[in-house]
């Protein structure tokens, strides 16, 4: 059986992506937890220790199970927003990667052979931080480090 800690602890390399987990007191008996994904789905972990997606399809037996399909939906998220050109949500997930406490970042732009990128911390003045290549390639290889 599968306890919070457990779903703590499969889920805490995904930090490292630009992803928040907020664990909580389950919305219904069935339930002994949620876990929330910040600006995303909410998971209810039941009391055989499997988990369920709250208004979705996703069902699994264990927290590495979760951990695999929020992993994918990552992955699969960063690789479009670097087909797409959207530059904020690459950096957003690049800055994390390397430890920084993003809140937001509020101008990206391309140059010649380099991606620049404006962001805010939570209790940090505006920083500009550059990445050696573009925002297609910074969000491919992160997607592909995700889930190879």
């Amino acid at each position: 059986m599968s306890t919070l800690d457990d779903y703590k602890a499969a889920l805490r390399p995904l930090t490292r992506f630009g992803l928040r987990f907020d664990y909580r007191r389950p919305s219904d008996w069935q339930a002994v937890f949620e876990v929330h994904e910040i600006a995303g789905q909410t998971y209810r972990v039941l009391n055989g220790g499997g988990w369920v997606e709250r208004d979705g399809p996703g069902a699994g037996p264990d927290a590495a199970s979760l951990a695999r399909l929020v992993a994918h939906r990552r992955a699969h998220r960063l690789a479009r927003a670097a087909e797409t050109g959207d530059a904020r949500t690459v950096c957003l997930a690049r800055l994390a990667h390397e430890g920084a406490d993003a809140m937001t970042v509020t101008d990206a732009h391309e140059t010649a052979r380099m991606t620049v990128c404006r962001w805010r911390g939570p209790h940090t003045p505006w920083r500009c931080r550059r990445f050696k290549g573009s925002v297609r390639g910074i969000g491919l290889a992160l997607a592909l480090e995700l889930e190879p």
